[in-house]
């Protein structure tokens, strides 16, 4: 088999259709593609959803797991995989028209050993929105790049931290889980995956496109629900950084330095603005890090190297705008 899919999927009845839809073809057959949907404990009818599809179409595959979490639920999928290749969707989510197709085209032309990448979007509300038919010409044009601008890469907002929008060699995710106790297990992992590649393809055409919803990881809604995302932020910056300084990527390493002031100035800016404890190592390790400012204005960006410049100067101020600008206001 040549392509697995993983999606994990948690209370997505609103979505997950959608998402399959965008997915599936009567063209398709199990021996050259499997679909694995990992329902993590759904308390809606995601789960029903799942196995309705999975007994529509041979080449999906349901499983019901007790709630893990994400990260557990991807692992979870990872391990029953039989594909040379291994990507991942979230259930939000959709792709582009002939994704798998596609992707079953391209990957005969990638050596086995590497990681194709390629382009997302954003969109809030319908498909409609995110409605996209795939440029052929495009796609033949697959480029090879060095490893230090793929980590570099990591750190831009086009390419990110997220495991949706490349396709794995088997056993490179097979044999580095990603980490359960993290909100932000992309970030946690990537960096690992790109140095065990042979080497990095990148397709610059759109195949993905990302749903941006109130209920993601990234915007968790309640104070604590943040707070404890936030904490999960700056350590994986953190282990993503000092892989980049310890390993020469140097570019990197600047660029994710001065996200890690950026994150680090927001997360004081919220625990501030939100009366959260103040004590906390995570609190005392970020009033360490914006002591020791210095990154360059290129990599920061006018608008936060200008906060950094404020907190510097007038912290007072700085901290005055987050209560008017951070702060979560608690449902009754």
């Amino acid at each position: 088999m040549q392509l697995s899919i993983v999606i994990p999927v948690y209370n997505s009845q609103r979505y997950v259709k959608e998402c399959l839809d965008s997915l599936v073809s009567n063209k398709l057959d199990s021996q050259s593609v499997e679909i694995i949907l990992v329902d993590d404990g759904s308390s809606d009818l995601s789960g029903n959803i799942c196995e309705q599809y999975a007994h529509d179409y041979e080449y999906i595959k349901s499983y019901r797991i007790k709630n893990s979490g994400q990260a557990y639920a991807r692992n979870y999928g990872t391990e029953l995989a039989k594909g040379n290749w291994v990507t991942y969707l979230d259930s939000d989510d959709v792709v582009v028209d002939g994704y798998i197709q596609t992707l079953l085209s391209l990957l005969n032309r990638v050596d086995k050993s590497s990681i194709l990448m390629f382009r997302f979007s954003r969109f809030k509300c319908l498909r409609e929105d995110a409605s996209h038919r795939l440029n052929l010409n495009i796609c033949n044009e697959l480029r090879t790049i060095p490893k230090d601008e793929a980590m570099v890469d990591l750190t831009l907002s086009e390419w990110g931290n997220y495991l949706w929008n490349k396709v794995f060699p088997s056993k490179i995710v097979k044999e580095t889980k990603l980490p359960i106790n993290s909100k932000l297990e992309d970030r946690e992992t990537l960096y690992k995956y790109f140095e065990a590649a042979a080497s990095i393809v990148v397709l610059d055409e759109v195949l993905y496109f990302y749903r941006e919803t109130e209920n993601s990881v990234l915007n968790a809604n309640s104070v604590q629900g943040k707070f404890t995302v936030m904490e999960d932020d700056i350590t994986s910056i953190v282990h993503q950084m000092t892989f980049f300084k310890n390993n020469g990527y140097v570019e990197a390493y600047k660029r994710e330095k001065a996200f890690l002031y950026r994150q680090a100035l927001y997360f004081i800016m919220f625990v501030k603005a939100n009366d959260l404890n103040d004590e906390g190592e995570q609190y005392k390790y970020c009033l360490q890090v914006l002591a020791s400012f210095n990154s360059e204005f290129k990599y920061m960006g006018l608008k936060w190297y200008a906060a950094m410049k404020l907190y510097q100067i007038a912290p007072s101020l700085l901290l005055i705008y987050s209560k008017i600008k951070l702060k979560v206001h608690r449902s009754r």
